[in-house]
């Protein structure tokens, strides 16, 4: 599972709990890949799916997000500041690219253009959450359609439930908007895909997740576990080691 998708995953989560929150949300996709897992607890949230090494935890106290790898015994540490400073590297990076292709003749800098991944503009990209008109049913919650753009073009379809129809609580929901408000911040710099930059605008627990216009769901809530997740699982595992986020990066 790479950093993408694990920033992606949690846009299809939004739940709730007071002083003790708790709770699990499992989602499955037609494509059986194995059920997708939000835990949450008072002040961290664990996201993984069955049957990958990897998995992301979010810790409220120091609003950081670490990426564990269980057969490396190891984990990435991802901060914004690490993000500010990934996205200022890059963009030297790019303006050093760019001023040695100005001194290839045309028809070579183009072939090399076209060789080079193209590195998205982030600041020029405005994520924002609409609702669709009416309501719909899903399983047995009554959810509300909204569309995610990505500047004017629709990039994901989800169906938000209210919390309480989950069974769960409100301070679970505010506390996965306070991990969409740092994600959100990490996603600007990432570059990562429009649900983790809009985590922080949904009033919801999403139960459906579809590509715009699609008939088929990608994901789908299945299974809703209000019992606390065991704190063993809302911490990093004890003898693993910090790697570096970027290798070869300073």
């Amino acid at each position: 599972m790479n950093l993408s998708r694990l920033l992606l995953a949690p846009a299809l989560l939004a739940s709730s709990a007071t002083a003790l929150a708790a709770g699990t949300l499992s989602y499955a996709s037609p494509e059986n890949e194995g059920h997708q897992q939000l835990e949450i607890g008072a002040s961290a949230v664990r996201m993984s799916q069955q049957g990958q090494p990897q998995w992301l935890l979010y810790q409220d106290a120091d609003k950081t997000l670490y990426i564990v790898d269980d057969t490396q015994r190891s984990y990435n540490r991802v901060t914004e500041q690490a993000a500010e400073a990934l996205a200022k590297q890059v963009a030297a990076l790019q303006k050093q690219i760019e001023q040695q292709l100005a001194m290839l003749p045309p028809e070579q800098r183009d072939m090399m253009k076209g060789m080079l991944p193209q590195v998205p503009d982030m600041s020029k990209r405005n994520f924002r959450v609409e609702k669709t008109q009416g309501t719909r049913k899903v399983g047995d919650y009554t959810c509300q359609p909204v569309t995610v753009y990505d500047n004017d073009k629709a990039s994901e379809e989800l169906c938000l439930a209210d919390v309480s129809a989950v069974g769960l609580k409100a301070a679970d929901l505010k506390l996965l908007k306070r991990m969409g408000e740092t994600m959100s911040a990490m996603a600007s710099q990432f570059g990562a895909g429009s649900m983790a930059a809009v985590l922080d605008q949904m009033d919801g627990v999403p139960v459906e997740h579809r590509a715009p216009g699609a008939q088929q769901a990608k994901a789908t809530l299945v299974k809703v576990d209000t019992a606390a997740p065991d704190a063993a699982r809302l911490s990093l595992p004890e003898g693993y080691s910090e790697r570096p986020l970027f290798p070869g990066m300073n």
